[in-house]
């Protein structure tokens, strides 16, 4: 069975960084970044970052009038403390979806733990 799962997204500013705190539940999924619709550098370059536990990194640049969105699959598991931060000047939206991982005794009860051995009716 599938986790739950919403829609996720969050608009980062060049000056002020974005902080999450995910739960050892939660898996954020981040699928797109792209630069906002109002352009305060319309030549600018954005590096899109992100800090978890303090190690940062760079995972997407985008440039206004060439690439303005990028296609990404960045996965995020909790317990972290989770930074977002943009170099530059425009504003970037990252979008994506939140999943809550189900607590083993519910997916017990769902029957996710059975094990179906079909290999008995095989002859060969």
């Amino acid at each position: 069975m599938d986790s739950p799962m919403m829609f996720w997204g969050i608009e980062v500013s060049p000056d002020k960084p974005m902080s999450m705190r995910l739960n050892e539940m939660e898996v954020l999924h981040i699928s797109m970044a792209s630069l906002a619709a109002e352009l305060k550098d319309k030549n600018g370059r954005s590096a899109v970052q992100v800090a978890v536990n303090g190690e940062v990194l760079t995972f997407c640049v985008l440039t206004a009038g060439k690439t303005e969105s990028f296609t990404v699959d960045l996965h995020l598991w909790g317990p972290d403390e989770v930074e977002f931060s943009v170099t530059g000047k425009n504003l970037v939206h990252l979008t994506g979806n939140m999943e809550f991982s189900l607590a083993d005794e519910d997916e017990d009860m769902m029957g996710m733990d059975d094990d179906d051995d079909d290999d008995d009716d095989d002859d060969d």
